[in-house]
């Protein structure tokens, strides 16, 4: 059975995907995130919003997840925007 364990990836620049889990015989991944960074005009990066799953479920041959209990958090200049959401679905390229 294939089987990862706290692995993070670098899908595209300033995308970091990290999950705790990956049962390969099941397609599932448990405690799944991802932080989207941006580069500022002094040349650092900053976290501009992430998101956090406790269960996602691949598509056989897609790249369209189900995702189960997801939090987003968009990061702004004075206050944060949070969204919960029991299901979801998302598509990732990894």
């Amino acid at each position: 059975m294939l089987n990862f364990k706290d692995v993070h990836l670098e899908i595209a620049e300033g995308t970091i995907v990290s999950y705790r889990q990956f049962i390969g015989n099941t397609t599932t991944v448990r405690r799944l995130w991802v932080e989207n960074w941006k580069e500022n005009e002094n040349g650092q990066w900053e976290l501009e919003s992430d998101m956090q799953v406790e269960r996602a479920e691949a598509g056989s041959i897609s790249n369209n997840w189900k995702l189960k209990n997801t939090f987003i958090r968009k990061i702004g200049k004075i206050n944060d925007e949070l969204i919960t959401r029991k299901y979801n679905r998302y598509s990732f390229v990894f």
